[in-house]
């Protein structure tokens, strides 16, 4: 952790600090600092999203989510407002919450992005032409890496909400997030 100097206003800005080095065969090709806010930055915003999809002449399935903020701690424990209004002939399997990692890497002109599932929860699904109500609870992992932004890498997330239906293609929201740590939190290697 790292303390940057006082500012006007008396706040102290608390960070973790990583050193980036890029090696090509035994040739450090670049080296860059960036850091991790602990107290974030973005100003926190209020996510809604709707969706509706006929399946297969069977009916119409119809999502809609809720997500009061877009900015967790780490090891927080959230609500998501989930609304199934399924009129279709086939039932909602289960409902599906996963966070989505996705690093990235730029030398030069050169990105990678990689994207894979930090881990998820599976709930109940919804019964045929029936409307469901509820609220999934998920927690952010207390191993989760906060979310970060360099030059050279960055680490970003992503919460999926998934309605699995049987024969066709899910419902599915991406929504964009950004982990940050408690204040009192010290991160350790994984």
């Amino acid at each position: 952790m790292k303390k940057e100097p006082k500012q006007k206003d008396d706040t102290v800005t608390v960070s973790t600090t990583y050193d980036i080095m890029c090696w090509v065969d035994s040739t450090l090709m670049h080296r860059e600092e960036f850091r991790v806010c602990e107290s974030c930055t973005k100003q926190p915003k209020f996510i809604h999203l709707e969706k509706s999809k006929d399946v297969f002449m069977s009916g119409l399935v119809s999502m809609t989510v809720d997500l009061d903020r877009d900015v967790f701690y780490i090891g927080e424990t959230f609500s998501i407002k989930v609304k199934v209004d399924n009129q279709s002939r086939k039932n909602v399997d289960n409902l599906k919450v996963k966070l989505i990692g996705i690093a990235s890497v730029q030398i030069a002109e050169k990105r990678r992005v990689a994207m894979y599932e930090e881990y998820r929860t599976e709930y109940e699904g919804v019964n045929k032409r029936s409307c469901d109500e509820r609220l999934l609870t998920f927690t952010i992992a207390p191993n989760i890496w906060p979310s970060s932004r360099g030059k050279v890498s960055s680490y970003q997330y992503q919460l999926h909400v998934v309605a699995d239906l049987k024969q066709a293609f899910p419902i599915e929201f991406c929504m964009d997030i950004t982990i940050t740590i408690p204040k009192a939190m010290k991160l350790e290697k994984r």
